[in-house]
């Protein structure tokens, strides 16, 4: 699968070497959801993390090198990750504290006053944010529409 072979070159997952694969593990059986009108992922993995299964003879077994998004305890993990990856992050550097606090699973809510303060947290966030290779996009904004919409383009 397509999905299985980018995975493997960006280092998200990983093949288990022979001599671990007697080892107790715990494995997700998956399928695959096609969404090509879909921007940012076309092919998506759902991992069935509440299934109870027998492990049958298995050609390949890989692993993934970090959090798997869609069991319970993605959310916490998360939200973890980017206190830790926030931490080294001065407390005066702007936005960092209301950063810290506007994450709702994998969404970043957050608002600005005017057209300066919101170029100035798209900025800040982004930047923060990628050196933790977390990704902040799609941004979008409320009432205001199409303004806002202009200024974030430019951003």
């Amino acid at each position: 699968m397509i999905v299985f072979k980018e995975w493997l070159e960006e280092g998200v997952i990983e093949m288990v070497p022979e001599h671990e694969l007697n080892s107790k593990g715990h494995y997700l059986p998956h399928h695959p959801v096609f969404k090509p009108n879909s921007v940012p992922t076309k092919i998506r993995l759902v991992f069935n993390a509440s299934c109870k299964w027998e492990r049958d003879n298995v050609v390949k077994v890989f692993r993934h090198t970090s959090v798997v998004f869609g069991v319970r305890s993605s959310s916490f993990l998360l939200g973890a990750v980017i206190l830790v990856h926030l931490s080294p992050v001065p407390t005066e550097q702007a936005y960092v504290v209301k950063l810290s606090k506007s994450f709702y699973i994998d969404n970043c809510v957050m608002s600005a006053d005017n057209e300066t303060e919101l170029v100035d947290l798209v900025k800040c966030s982004t930047k923060i944010l990628t050196d933790a290779k977390m990704d902040l996009r799609m941004w979008t904004s409320g009432p205001a529409g199409e303004e806002m919409r202009s200024i974030l383009s430019r951003v």
